[in-house]
């Protein structure tokens, strides 16, 4: 079998191979093309197209580390029902250790491209003309979650329930800015900014208990991980962190983290973005962004944000309407701790926010 091109990682060719001759074993020739991805594991993505066009449609191999996939697989075994992006995912190989998983049912356009919602949001309007809106296709994605967010009564402690988005492991904490910034001070003073050390109440986070609502949750929902098929109907992959019995508002807060600080655009008037964290100390605080005077691409911006996080909290509400909105601001808390570890070079407007958030949290625990 033909690939195209030349893989960077020059032992998945094989793997992707293998992969193509399980899923499509009709098939004479493939073309193959990495997906960029951002994050602190070993994984890669490839889209696959194979020929004669009647092969199979188009699908997404993605390979790890050994323990991330058997991980992942695991995952999509327990999710399938609950998920489509895990019914229709397929293990490779069918027997023994996994190596890679494949996610078919991923649609093209007229270009033959694959979309993620990453791709999508925080575009200017004429880079998606014809498309649907970014908060319409974040709202079709977690429709897509219904049958898994039915929720019923369970309770927990934070530090369980959130410790692997705490990122912990010895070779993460090496990239924890926290030390080096407050060394032995309990606060700091940045661009006349006066920051407390937001560390201070990890512990009784992390002590904290809840009675709250259970479902099966996707773990890991962010917008890298939503790729969009047939008229935009969106395919979940990514499965390592999922299990059947997670606090719901797991699949909420991380992708409102995601929106807000990892994706946003850099070099926008950073005063503005610092109030509108404030905002949405509230629940409904995304509503102040009519009282604010926006101007530009930060405008743009910030209103996108207002719509996306809108979503967010309201798909979320609707799931458990009784729900405590405090719950997702202490979920938030870790997801942003966790986050500053991900990603070394944060800027100072996320550890802003988080010290800002721990203040907040502080007088309500």
């Amino acid at each position: 079998m033909e690939l195209e091109i030349h893989l960077p990682h020059r032992e998945d060719a094989d793997l992707v191979r293998g992969c193509i001759e399980y899923l499509n074993p009709e098939a004479s020739a493939a073309s193959v093309r990495p997906l960029g991805r951002y994050g602190y594991t070993d994984s890669r993505l490839y889209l696959v197209y194979c020929a004669p066009n009647d092969a199979g449609i188009p699908f997404v191999v993605k390979t790890d580390r050994p323990t991330v996939i058997e991980k992942e697989a695991l995952g999509v075994s327990r999710l399938a029902v609950y998920f489509a992006g895990a019914q229709s995912a397929r293990v490779y190989p069918a027997t023994g250790e996994p190596r890679a998983i494949i996610y078919p049912l991923v649609a093209i356009d007229e270009q033959e491209t694959v979309q993620d919602l990453r791709e999508i949001v925080y575009q200017p309007a004429g880079r998606r003309e014809g498309l649907p809106t970014p908060s319409e296709l974040l709202q079709r994605t977690y429709q897509s979650c219904r049958r898994a967010h039915a929720v019923r009564p369970g309770s927990f402690s934070f530090g369980d329930e959130y410790r692997p988005y705490l990122r912990e492991s010895e070779e993460r904490l090496l990239d924890d800015p926290m030390p080096s910034l407050f060394s032995n001070q309990d606060s700091i003073e940045v661009y006349g900014h006066i920051l407390n050390d937001p560390r201070r109440i990890l512990r009784r986070v992390k002590e904290s208990s809840t009675e709250s609502w259970i479902c099966p949750v996707h773990g890991d929902l962010h917008p890298n991980n939503v790729l969009f098929g047939p008229e935009f109907s969106p395919v979940l992959i990514d499965y390592a962190y999922g299990h059947l019995n997670g606090h719901f508002i797991k699949d909420f807060v991380l992708m409102e983290c995601s929106l807000r600080f990892l994706l946003p655009p850099k070099l926008l008037q950073p005063n503005l973005i610092a109030d509108f964290d404030n905002f949405l100390l509230r629940e409904n605080g995304y509503e102040n962004i009519n009282k604010m005077s926006l101007r530009g691409r930060t405008g743009d911006v910030l209103r996108e944000m207002a719509s996306l996080v809108r979503t967010v909290r309201e798909q979320c509400r609707s799931c458990a309407p009784s729900y405590d909105f405090r719950d997702y601001l202490m979920a938030q808390y870790l997801m942003l701790l966790g986050m500053i570890r991900l990603l070394p070079y944060q800027d100072f407007r996320t550890l802003l926010a988080l010290c800002r958030l721990a203040d907040y949290l502080e007088s309500r625990l």
